[in-house]
């Protein structure tokens, strides 16, 4: 069975830590200064590399998935942040989308 969380507007911004079990894929939208859309799915993590990471993080942290894209919306750097510090996700496939829609004027 698979299940799927969604998490959209005020739901992601009440999210809270709990244990989850890491997810297989996952997609996440967002607009640039112009609203111009955008989006990038994560189609797998690797699976070795991601359990190492947590591995070395340590299940006791609360941990954040983030999500940073540069200013052109042409580049996603992936890391898992803690009060600790910070790791990258390096080895994940990932899809980019170009501009998907324009604002209306």
């Amino acid at each position: 069975m698979v299940r799927r969380k969604i998490f959209f507007a005020k739901s992601l911004k009440d999210n809270t830590y709990k244990e989850r079990a890491v997810p297989r894929n996952f997609g996440f939208y967002w607009r640039d200064k112009d609203k111009n859309r955008y989006a990038v799915w994560i189609d797998s993590f690797n699976e070795k590399e991601i359990f190492e990471l947590f591995r070395k993080i340590g299940k006791e942290e609360e941990i954040d998935l983030t999500i940073k894209v540069n200013e052109k919306n042409t580049q996603v750097v992936l890391s898992l942040i803690t009060d600790e510090g910070e790791v990258s996700i390096t080895k994940a496939k990932m899809r980019l989308s170009r501009k998907m829609e324009t604002a209306a004027n």
